[in-house]
């Protein structure tokens, strides 16, 4: 879900900060399992509501299935700002 920038000495803030970006309350998240716990079933609920989602391994070892990565949105022109001084 981090588009494969993860750093194991930071998992716990970063996989707090993914959910709360999907809007997940973090209060009752009160140890790493209970947010990992959050973690797959975010993936479940992506993989459910049929959004796109990526495998990793092989049909025959395991798999495990995430959401792809948010492609980044563009910027409506509106949005720029061009200051000219004379």
């Amino acid at each position: 879900m981090r588009g494969g920038n993860a750093d194991a000495s930071q998992r716990r803030k970063q996989r707090r900060e993914l959910l709360e970006e999907a809007g997940i309350d973090l209060a009752e998240l009160t140890n790493i399992d209970f947010i990992d716990a959050a973690l797959c079933a975010l993936a479940a609920y992506h993989a459910a509501t049929h959004r796109e989602c990526v495998c990793f391994g092989e049909s025959n070892t395991g798999l495990i299935i995430v959401p792809a990565q948010p492609k980044p949105q563009k910027r409506a022109l509106r949005d720029r700002h061009l200051f000219v001084t004379a």
